[in-house]
């Protein structure tokens, strides 16, 4: 169970979460050729992939810390499971790797990963549920840079007269 002083951290979070994950389909919609049209690249269906997997995390971790008497730990344990493959298989398919993200990324799942463990174990610890509001920042701040990226992302040009 969450301790009563990061319930309203988690209620922000919820909604911030669900208001970009809105955004970002208004985004791809409106520039739907260039992320899933059969010309678009690899790159911008990576970015729009990316950050649609750390808002969901985002909001499945904050959602969950508010229903009452839950234990974070197995929810935290499979979205660091899930949007660390996820990661690692959009990555390999992109041409241009941006390796600082990648490695934010994957460290920011593979502590999400650590923390759903001890909370597994120990399910009152108190550094966890910080160190779960952190999680949320940093996947706030890898799914607004991946957005940012896809929506100043240029559109291909065609070579067709």
């Amino acid at each position: 169970m969450i301790p009563h002083s990061y319930i309203e951290f988690m209620v922000a979070s919820t909604s911030a979460a669900a208001a970009l994950i809105g955004l970002l389909f208004v985004a791809i919609s409106m520039r739907a050729e260039l992320i899933y049209g059969p010309d678009a690249p690899p790159r911008t269906k990576g970015l729009a992939s990316s950050s649609y997997t750390s808002l969901v995390n985002a909001f499945v971790l904050a959602i969950f810390a508010l229903v009452p008497s839950s234990n974070l730990a197995y929810p935290a344990i499979v979205m660091a499971i899930t949007c660390f493959y996820r990661t690692l298989r959009l990555h390999r398919y992109l041409q241009q790797v941006q390796h600082y993200l990648l490695f934010f990324s994957c460290a920011a799942y593979a502590y999400e990963l650590v923390i759903g463990v001890i909370l597994v174990v120990k399910p009152d610890e108190a550094f966890c549920f910080e160190s779960i509001c952190y999680i949320i920042f940093a996947s706030f701040v890898i799914a607004l840079t991946r957005a940012w990226k896809l929506i100043t992302s240029e559109v291909p040009t065609s070579s067709a007269t």
